[in-house]
Parts: structure tokens; sequence; C-alpha cells
């Protein structure tokens, strides 16, 4: 899985601290269209589950959700990677923004990340 800045946590779960909990509970409960859980990757973490990366910015509200999220999946033996640039909030690498050459920097390191599988080869391996 190659995900940026998702929204890992997104319902309450007993392994997320309190705060959180009454946040997801207050965000969604107006919005929800039957159970939050069977969307919210969280409630998934203790499952077997492809490798994964995925980027935040240090300064993402979310980055704290995804990081409860990786502890769980790592303890259980999934592969789980976070990439985090200094002082960007969401949506920091979109191309069309202004905010650098973060773009080319999140394409490497997710080219890298699949490169590592054996799922994307390089091109001295193409030939």
């Amino acid at each position: 899985m190659v995900l940026f800045n998702p929204a890992m946590a997104v319902a309450p779960h007993e392994d997320l601290a309190a705060t959180y909990n009454e946040q997801s509970t207050t965000r969604l409960s107006d919005r929800a269209r039957g159970s939050i859980k069977t969307v919210a990757p969280f409630h998934y973490a203790k499952e077997k589950q492809p490798p994964c990366i995925m980027f935040f910015g240090t300064d993402d509200p979310l980055l704290l959700r995804a990081e409860a999220h990786r502890k769980v999946s790592v303890a259980v033996g999934n592969q789980y990677n976070i990439i985090t640039s200094r002082g960007q909030g969401r949506g920091f690498f979109n191309l069309t923004r202004e905010a650098g050459n973060y773009y080319k920097l999140t394409v490497a390191e997710m080219d890298k990340s699949l490169v590592s599988l054996g799922w994307l080869k390089t091109r001295r391996e193409k030939g």
C-alpha cells in the first residue's frame, strides 16, 4: 500500500487515546451512514496486511493517528513505514503546491520502497 496522508483512525478504538476517540465520535457521528468501523483502517491493523508506506508532513494532524496505527500493525508483524517531511502539512507533496520539490522527493521514496519489495525494477534492471 502506498498512502498519502490517509485517515487511518477515524472511528473509536481501545488502542487509541481517549482524546482521539472523543474527536472521532464527535466528527463522524452526524455524517456516518452505518458503522464507521467497517471502513476504519485502524480496526484491521491486527490482521495480515500488505507492506505499507505512508507520506505525511510533520504538521499534519492525522500523523499521530497513523503512528498509532503503525505501532499496532508492526507489533503483529506487518511491514509499515511512515516517511515525514518536516514542517509540512496536508497535501505537501502535490505537484501544484508551492511547497518546493516535495513531489519529486515523495515519488523517489515511493519508488525506492517498491524496488526494495521487488515490485518495481530499476532502470538498470530493465535492460
